[in-house]
């Protein structure tokens, strides 16, 4: 017998493929004796053991990437803000790149400091104040 056996008690129950490659398969039960143990692993085990493990590595990556951003939150609620004033030149980006918090990606923080400030797009003018974090 080929596939997957087991025994309980007195009933014994195999899986075995009634055709090798085509992936059938028929269950076959019987009334006493024994049946050998688990045969090799067939290809269709080993496709379940790479989709867990792949679940798996899926469930750490965005479990990671959850934990980031949650971190990044509350670095972003818990930063004391303070007000500066636009110079010449200066962008959202360069302010919030001065203006880091450790952990926040710059693209968020320019977000945050959008959202602080009521601001509906990055334009800024020379002189306009903004609430920013402090500075690490």
């Amino acid at each position: 017998m080929n596939g997957w056996n087991a025994v309980d008690g007195s009933l014994a129950m195999a899986l075995e493929a009634t055709r090798p490659y085509d992936g059938s398969r028929r269950f076959v039960v019987v009334r006493g004796g024994t049946v050998a143990a688990p045969s090799k692993a067939t290809p269709v085990r080993y496709a379940y053991i790479v989709f867990a493990l792949a679940l798996s590595l899926l469930l750490v990556v965005v479990g990671l990437n959850a934990y980031k951003s949650y971190s990044a939150y509350r670095a972003l609620t818990q930063a004391p803000l303070v007000s500066i004033d636009v110079q010449q030149g200066e962008t959202l980006w360069d302010i919030a790149r001065t203006h880091g918090i450790e952990g926040v990606p710059v693209t968020q923080l320019m977000e945050a400091i959008k959202e602080w400030n009521n601001m509906d797009v990055a334009q800024l003018d020379v002189g306009q104040k903004l609430l920013v974090p402090q500075g690490v």
